[in-house]
């Protein structure tokens, strides 16, 4: 496919200056991108790199955020050690808090899974100043059945072959995402070969492309509990999931909660999404919400309007 041949011998995308880290636990780091207002924490899930939250000059979130007027930081969940490759999705919960225990009236923002391990942190008691999910999974029965066959299969054989590493590499972890949008491998590369040389939008689809392909492994644990956990058994639409002893729902979540939903998505479809009060449908997908060309209108202002108004 010409598409694919001219993604491969694109020149990789310059990688953003680096922010300063402010805590650590284990490889986890807290980074930090300055700011002087209230302290807003994005938690990105723990599948693929932190850095579609800061992929490029115009496409970072935190960035953004920062010149807005708010203390702006991004959690990193970092490459598994021997500690953090027995984590589950729990013990990723505590590790967040543990990274932002100096901020407890930080604001936690969290896009896909990371929304998920933000509604956690948020309900079992640790002081925060409010919540913001993003496009974040909660109910799986609102996948299609179809899809959730197919992404128990997947994980039926992915299990075996990750167990005796102790951890899922992306390179496994791809063909999940296949299983949930099976269209879209083709149909962006379809629409990325209809780009010009000169096209920005060949270059934003280059360094999605090189995200979406990057990210460290996860440990097989969390990714047990979030394959037959959430998405076979339903733990946290059910009102079932605990952390640390404690029962995670949404009911528990006493603080102000602004739930943005993609109306498009399928890797979070809208029927997925948690019950919050403050719910706002968004015109635009899964990473469009993040990083696409309605990103700052759809999404990036009235999230910091509702933050401004807190």
């Amino acid at each position: 496919m010409v598409a694919v041949a001219r993604y491969q011998a694109a020149a990789p995308v310059a990688a953003m200056p680096p922010p300063r880290t402010v805590a650590r636990d284990g490889n986890a780091r807290l980074l930090s991108y300055g700011g002087e207002g209230p302290p807003v924490i994005l938690v990105p899930s723990l599948v693929n790199s932190p850095a579609i939250l800061d992929l490029a000059p115009g496409r970072t979130l935190v960035r953004w955020l920062a010149d807005e007027g708010f203390a702006a930081y991004l959690v990193a969940w970092g490459t598994p050690d021997a500690r953090s490759r027995g984590f589950d999705l729990g013990d990723h919960v505590e590790r967040l808090d543990r990274l932002i225990a100096d901020l407890p009236d930080a604001t936690l923002v969290g896009y896909c899974l990371g929304g998920t391990l933000a509604m956690a942190s948020a309900a079992t008691g640790r002081p925060r100043r409010a919540l913001a999910t993003i496009a974040t999974p909660w109910d799986f029965a609102g996948y299609p059945a179809g899809r959730r066959a197919e992404i128990a299969k997947w994980w039926r054989r992915t299990e075996r072959l990750a167990a005796p590493l102790g951890e899922v590499p992306m390179d496994l972890i791809q063909p999940a995402f296949w299983a949930l949008d099976p269209a879209a491998p083709v149909a962006k590369f379809e629409r990325y070969a209809d780009m010009g040389e000169d096209d920005p939008a060949a270059r934003r689809f280059e360094a999605v492309e090189d995200w979406a392909n990057s990210g460290a492994p996860v440990p097989l644990p969390a990714m047990r509990e979030a394959m037959a956990g959430l998405f076979e058994a339903n733990r946290t639409g059910t009102g079932i999931w605990r952390v640390a002893g404690q029962a995670v729902t949404p009911a528990a979540i006493d603080m102000p909660w602004l739930n943005l939903v993609s109306a498009t998505d399928r890797i979070v479809p809208a029927a997925a999404a948690p019950p919050a009060k403050d719910t706002r449908p968004v015109a635009a997908g899964h990473v469009g919400m993040i990083i696409g060309g309605k990103a700052k209108t759809a999404v990036w202002e009235p999230l910091a309007r509702w933050l401004r108004s807190l």
